[in-house]
């Protein structure tokens, strides 16, 4: 899969759906979400929450809006999806992503 671009200051939403088998996973019964992009670069989103990862509004993908996260510019080829759940409260990984995030084109921050 290639990497899908989030620009830091804008609404550069970025949707996934996760699959399990070939089948769309219903989110609806995680409690949280995180996304690793490094050893101190992590970025959580919790249920009921819209941002910075959606999995309320739609329990069957996930949005993730970085546009106002502190995540470095750069490329990252593989961030770590973490999902928690009652079965899972210390995290299951559920594989990895891959994201650049890129500066604001219009104030260079």
């Amino acid at each position: 899969m290639s990497a899908r671009t989030a620009y830091l200051g804008r609404d550069s939403n970025i949707t996934y759906q996760l699959l399990d088998s070939g089948v769309v996973k219903d989110l609806s019964n995680l409690s949280q979400i995180d996304l690793v992009f490094g050893v101190t670069t992590k970025v959580e989103g919790t249920s009921g929450s819209i941002t910075p990862i959606d999995f309320t509004t739609n329990t069957d993908r996930m949005v993730l809006k970085l546009g106002d996260q502190s995540v470095s510019s750069g490329s990252y080829p593989n961030v770590e999806v973490i999902v928690y759940d009652g079965d899972n409260p210390s995290g299951l990984v559920w594989g990895t992503i891959s994201l650049v995030i890129k500066a604001n084109p219009y104030t260079g921050s």
